[in-house]
């Protein structure tokens, strides 16, 4: 049987200072490595300047996908980490906000702040859900708006202080 999404996926690119991060640590390491004195061989800085690249491309490759189906919201670090999925009938309260990755999570990724789970990959908007038994997840997404509509727009969606019907 299949489920109709109410957002098929939003993707989330990490930011591209990765791209500029990566290779500049790079190079500083081999050149540290140079002048410590220690002689390389050419096989030794080529296998190094390979790994390096390689790692690059796959950090660049990571990406959050999260999907809104009818009756769960599926967060996916494409590169990563297993899915997480959370029950639409499990969140009370879905809502935009901005927000301060590296003061209130240390960062983007999947991250433990004071204030629950930070699923991100880059920028500083998202969706603050509030789940049952005072959890709390942050969804970093450029859509953000788009994201929360589509959570409260869902029949399972029971937000705090809505009754529900027997």
């Amino acid at each position: 049987m299949e489920r109709r999404c109410r957002i098929r996926a939003a993707r989330e690119q990490p930011l591209p200072l990765g791209w500029v991060l990566t290779p500049t640590l790079s190079l500083v390491l081999l050149l540290a490595a140079v002048l410590s004195g220690e002689e390389l061989e050419a096989a030794e800085v080529a296998l190094w300047a390979g790994l390096l690249l390689l790692f690059t491309i796959w950090l660049r490759r990571i990406t959050l996908v999260t999907r809104v189906g009818s009756d769960e919201v599926t967060l996916q670090f494409k590169g990563l980490f297993k899915t997480r999925t959370v029950p639409i009938s499990t969140i009370r309260q879905a809502q935009t906000r901005r927000y301060r990755p590296l003061l209130e999570y240390g960062g983007w990724g999947i991250k433990l702040g004071p204030s629950g789970w930070a699923y991100n990959v880059k920028g500083n908007e998202g969706v603050q859900l509030k789940l049952k038994e005072n959890k709390s997840l942050l969804i970093g997404s450029q859509r953000a708006s788009e994201l929360a509509e589509a959570i409260t727009a869902s029949s399972r969606y029971r937000p705090a202080g809505r009754q529900e019907l027997r």
